[in-house]
């Protein structure tokens, strides 16, 4: 996954203790598109990926939900009043 990271703009997020065959995988291919890779490569291995904001690729078990990420709050938040004491 280092290699896919150094030539490209994704950036993965997996557990090693949870998906530790993905650390010693070799590829080898040329002008590819990471989510074809992707595909490819984690077909029938148990596992999947979400694609989601900023080029983060999160890979997790099938049975497993990816973290939902939420887009930036573009408002400033409510200031508390301090109560009276």
């Amino acid at each position: 996954m280092a290699g896919i990271e150094k030539q490209s703009i994704y950036h993965f997020v997996y557990s090693e203790r949870k998906i530790p065959s993905l650390k010693g995988v070799d590829i080898n291919v040329r002008n590819e598109e990471v989510p074809t890779l992707l595909d490819n490569l984690l077909a029938g291995s148990g596992f999947k990926y979400n694609l989601l904001a900023n080029h983060l690729i999160v890979i997790t078990k099938a049975e497993e939900e990816a973290p939902v990420m939420a887009p930036p709050s573009a408002g400033k938040l409510p200031t508390r009043k301090a109560s009276p004491s």
